[in-house]
């Protein structure tokens, strides 16, 4: 008879010692259950109650899936699991343990929606190509006023300001356009951290020291040039009386230029905004159709969404490291298997597999295998 290594009750016994120790005062229910569903949404790819009952064993094995599903209802409606803090505890871990590579940590952030049903503020951190959840808050319905005030914005940009204190780096915050609100960049310069904000081609502006000032009444009469970025050290938004500087770019994949307010170095500001769209927009694929199919869910209370959307991002920030891990160590796994994430290009390898698709491929070879691979349940986090 063959030897399963990281068989399902040594895996779900890691992950609540884990949660335990990061987060003393979560009930033994609680602990319990939550391995399991983490898991089982892996194994099923699906967020569906149904999907992750019929994946998951001991100790439920002998027990009715309907009863299975009455239980996990009972804890996703249970207002006494607070989502936010236990994410939290999971972050701090994380960020704590977290070795930069350079100075520069990008920071996104902007929202996403659940169908109709609900409403998800996000900032993320970019880690290689892609992001993971740093924080987040769920609102009921897509036009929740609670989801898009200001303060709520700044809350989240002072949190993650927060979980950097002490480190040696330069916070960027990345934004769309639907953010470009004095009360916002002011809020991250008064933090000492960079914005690069894109903003709208119809906001009046005032140019300093600049030969064609006098024609430039609003952003849209800046010519752009093609592959020629135009850069402004001082330039006022007269609209809501803003000092700031802005950066244009017009490239052949995009109908309409990019005008990017920044509070720093206007030359590396295109570039930084750039890395926006892999950080993002990843996770939401992760979410959705390309992770855990976010929008399939039935879940309308605002308690038990909250909690499953915390759930969700919980693995994949444990796939993004399993992922980062193997990138990092993957000579440590030649003799067990190889994982082809990228292929070459010319002189460079570009990456074909996401580090949470590869850390979600490393999982399935790693659970219940007849050889053995370590399968951290640590979350500790590589920067590559």
């Amino acid at each position: 008879m063959f030897k399963l290594y990281n068989s399902y009750s040594q895996i779900t016994s890691d992950l609540s010692k884990f949660f335990k120790s990061i987060f003393p005062t979560i009930s033994k229910p609680h602990l319990k259950i939550i391995p399991d569903i983490i898991i089982g949404m892996i194994k099923a790819e699906s967020v569906v109650t149904t999907d992750i009952i019929k994946k998951i064993n001991d100790p439920w094995s002998n027990v009715q899936p309907s009863s299975i599903e009455r239980r996990f209802e009972r804890f996703f409606n249970n207002d006494k699991f607070f989502s936010y803090d236990f994410y939290d505890s999971i972050i701090k871990h994380i960020i704590k343990n977290y070795k930069l590579k350079n100075n520069n940590v990008y920071i996104s952030f902007d929202h996403m929606y659940c169908r109709d049903k609900f409403t998800i503020f996000l900032l993320s951190l970019r880690i290689g190509k892609q992001g993971f959840p740093l924080w987040f808050r769920c609102f009921k319905g897509v036009d929740n006023s609670e989801a898009f005030k200001i303060s709520l914005i700044n809350q989240g940009i002072s949190y993650v300001h927060s979980l950097f204190n002490g480190k040696k780096c330069n916070l960027i915050f990345l934004a769309d356009r639907w953010f470009n609100f004095r009360e916002i960049m002011q809020h991250i310069d008064s933090l000492g951290d960079t914005y690069c904000i894109r903003t709208k081609s119809n906001v009046s502006i005032e140019i300093d020291n600049f030969e064609d000032a006098d024609l430039i009444s609003y952003i849209s009469d800046i010519e752009p040039r093609f592959s020629k970025s135009l850069y402004f050290d001082s330039v006022r938004i007269t609209s809501f009386k803003f000092q700031t500087k802005l950066a244009v770019s017009k490239t052949d994949s995009h109908k309409e230029p990019f005008f990017i307010l920044t509070n720093g170095n206007t030359r590396d500001a295109i570039k930084h905004y750039g890395y926006r769209f892999g950080s993002i927009e990843f996770i939401f694929k992760n979410q959705k159709s390309n992770g855990f199919y976010l929008e399939s869910t039935k879940m309308r209370n605002m308690q038990s969404f909250t909690t499953l959307f915390t759930l969700v991002c919980v693995a994949i920030l444990w796939l993004t490291i399993l992922g980062a891990d193997y990138t990092k160590n993957k000579s440590h796994f030649k003799n067990c298997f190889k994982i082809r994430y990228s292929k070459r290009n010319g002189n460079y390898h570009k990456r074909t597999f996401s580090l949470f698709n590869t850390g979600l491929f490393f999982f399935n070879l790693a659970f219940e295998a007849s050889k053995y691979i370590l399968l951290k349940c640590n979350f500790l986090l590589y920067d590559i």
